[in-house]
């Protein structure tokens, strides 16, 4: 049941500009804790990334951002893939 909740909550986060009437109905179902626990666990998730995200592009300054760096640590497959438009 709490996963359930905590999965509401993330909904809350994807859908943060949507109507209010949606973040209400969630807040309903999930509770006020769902919503604090999925906050922290999105924004905990979103500031990991770009603190590794920083850490690489200190160590490497490279021209080209993300993309240069996903091609050289993981493959040109996966950079083309993010630099797709």
């Amino acid at each position: 049941m709490l996963v359930s909740f905590f999965a509401k909550s993330f909904e809350v986060v994807h859908f943060s500009s949507s109507p209010s009437f949606l973040s209400f109905s969630l807040v309903r179902h999930g509770g006020p804790l769902g919503l604090l626990l999925g906050y922290m666990a999105v924004g905990s998730i979103c500031y990991s990334v770009m603190v590794c995200l920083g850490e690489l592009v200190s160590h490497l300054p490279v021209a080209g951002g993300h993309i240069t760096l996903a091609r050289r640590f993981v493959s040109p497959a996966f950079s083309f893939a993010m630099g797709y438009k």
